[in-house]
């Protein structure tokens, strides 16, 4: 049983993380931040793979990237995000693969609590991206005489 549930958990662990970089041009920069020590850290998600099972919730990919101040690529990950529209929350559904110099650091697929979305955060940025509300055509009557 325990064999089983290792190749299980490995399986799905290398399946995940060929994710992360299968299809990185399916990815969509959305932002990016200097911190105060010069790490920056770039913002992506995948347009393609939305999913709205309702009408005020978003799913998605998410992807972040750390790199030092030569461009050097320190940290990645992925999750799978939910977003509520009304609420202004987002949901980590789960946080798959992070790799820290190349190599595989944590793995877990537990969901977190709802947390409320800052506006300048870059969770912010994406929400205003996904969730901004579609402008009407406004249509103007013609009067005639």
């Amino acid at each position: 049983m325990k064999t089983k549930l290792l190749i299980c958990s490995l399986f799905i662990i290398l399946f995940l993380s060929s994710l992360v970089y299968a299809g990185q041009d399916k990815w969509k920069l959305y932002t990016t931040e200097e911190t105060s020590k010069g790490f920056i850290y770039e913002y992506y998600y995948d347009p393609e793979n939305v999913t709205k099972p309702s009408k005020t919730i978003l799913r998605l990919w998410q992807m972040f990237k750390k790199r030092d101040q030569r461009n050097n690529l320190l940290r990645k990950g992925i999750s799978f995000d939910e977003f509520d529209c009304v609420r202004k929350t987002i949901t980590k559904m789960e946080n798959i693969v992070t790799f820290e110099n190349g190599e595989l650091t944590y793995t877990y697929l537990e969901p977190g609590g709802k947390q409320t979305i800052k506006p300048k955060s870059p969770n912010g940025k994406l929400f205003n991206i996904l969730c901004k509300p579609k402008k009407k055509k406004v249509r103007t009557k013609i009067r005639r005489h």
